[in-house]
């Protein structure tokens, strides 16, 4: 019997008036959660906590015989080990949580399985929601219910999870891409991380002509702390501390890793194969590790007596700066408000050091995330592929490990250069016929 109550997750958004018969989506999934004996759930994609927050609806004496079945669809090759982890860990949270018969699954194929259902029955009692919600959404969602059997609709179901791989098995092997959308989700974007004068007060307003002329008068030592590198011969904060003075907008890892020469440059930044990130975090790694040590250590001291040592430091630099400037005939401007703006900046340092993940995110060097799927947005995908490709044509007869990957992958001759359209047709040709395997990035 179809219900005349429509389910909607954030009704707010539409402003439906009190004479509209709908009710909250996740309300009325949790009440039907609470009285299930079995629960089916397709959907094309997930949630990992909201699913768990549903199914948890149901109360914990009865979770034992409550037979739990979930289905997601996999659209791109890329993403099946991420989606066999999380399904796998919300597999572990239910069997905490006291439910022991569950299966949980993936379909694939050759198009994205994208169908929305729950299936709730009680006992001898099926109450069913239809609609575009899947697993638990975050989105503005309408789904229909329903109770009583339906052939058709449980036959769908079990032919559903007769075809899904259970992740109770191993790990499927690597898939190789065999489009450009698969080409690049295998991939990772690259970005490199702003450092620069993290840990540097301006004190000063310097104009460019004032900088040089402070450049050609300044010896070594005449101002205590003062960073010359930076624009306005910044205070270091570092070296007020007495911590080893590692410099604050040093990249020399980052330079010996040449990262263009594994990347292309791309409207979304730097993008890797996956076969080179793994190669780039492994040489960034020891770096990173005593980049974590040094702060740590700084930290320590900067949040002990660091303080009344910065302040007297802070003092001798802006005598000293304040003498420098006037003896070559410069008159000292300070920045408004200086010293409190110098309090506060000394505070939010103390702040960003004060935990480990604090730490940790500034001694990183590098952003790497898993690229994104924007093949749903036809302009960012034009947009992303014909600069990746843009640049590919410009380097195409370069030495670089990336290019001379794709040279030989698609059998292009020296010295050739084709236009970007030419060179993506030739990739995605390729693809079409042969995957591209991991292997052949791997060139002297």
């Amino acid at each position: 019997m179809l219900s005349e109550t429509i389910h909607v997750a954030y009704p707010d958004i539409l402003k439906l008036g009190e004479d509209v018969n709908a009710a909250e989506l996740t309300t009325s999934l949790a009440e039907a959660a609470e009285k299930a004996t079995a629960i089916d759930i397709l959907g094309g994609y997930y949630s990992v906590d909201r699913t768990l927050d549903i199914l948890k609806k149901v109360p914990r004496a009865k979770r034992g015989s409550c037979k739990i079945r979930l289905a997601v669809g996999l659209d791109a090759n890329s993403k099946i080990r991420q989606h066999w982890t999380d399904m796998r860990s919300l597999a572990e949270n239910l069997k905490k949580a006291g439910f022991k018969d569950v299966t949980l699954a993936i379909v694939s194929g050759r198009r994205h399985f994208h169908s929305k259902l729950f299936h709730f029955l009680r006992a001898t009692h099926h109450v069913w929601f239809v609609g575009s919600a899947n697993p638990c959404s975050d989105r503005h969602e309408l789904m229909v219910s329903f109770t009583g059997r339906h052939d058709a609709l449980k036959d769908y179901v079990d032919a559903v999870f007769a075809v899904a791989q259970p992740v109770t098995k191993q790990f499927p092997p690597n898939q190789f891409p065999g489009s450009l959308r698969e080409f690049f989700l295998t991939g990772s974007l690259i970005h490199r991380t702003p450092q620069q004068a993290l840990f540097t007060f301006d004190a000063f307003r310097l104009d460019p002509e004032d900088r040089e002329k402070m450049m050609r008068s300044l010896t070594a030592g005449v101002v205590p702390h003062a960073r010359p590198k930076t624009q306005g011969f910044a205070f270091g904060l570092r070296s007020a501390v007495e911590t080893p003075d590692f410099a604050e907008d040093d990249g020399d890892e980052i330079a010996r890793v040449h990262l263009r020469m594994y990347s292309i440059d791309t409207a979304l930044g730097l993008w890797a194969p996956r076969f080179y990130i793994e190669q780039i975090r492994a040489q960034l790694q020891h770096s990173q590790a005593s980049r974590t040590t040094e702060l740590r250590r700084f930290s320590e001291k900067l949040s002990g007596d660091g303080t009344t040592r910065v302040k007297a430091s802070f003092a001798d630099y802006i005598g000293s700066m304040e003498r420098l400037l006037e003896s070559i005939g410069i008159t000292p401007r300070p920045v408004e408000r200086r010293d409190a703006a110098f309090e506060r900046f000394v505070a939010s340092r103390q702040r960003m050091l004060a935990t480990e993940d604090g730490i940790e995110r500034l001694a990183q060097r590098l952003e790497i995330i898993d690229m994104p799927d924007i093949w749903y947005d036809p302009k960012a995908v034009d947009t992303f592929e014909m600069s990746a490709f843009s640049d590919l044509a410009y380097r195409i007869s370069g030495t670089s490990r990336f290019v001379r990957a794709v040279a030989k992958g698609l059998n292009l001759p020296k010295q050739a250069y084709l236009e970007p359209e030419a060179l993506k047709e030739k990739l995605e040709k390729r693809l079409s016929k042969q995957a591209w395997k991991d292997s052949e990035w791997e060139v002297e």
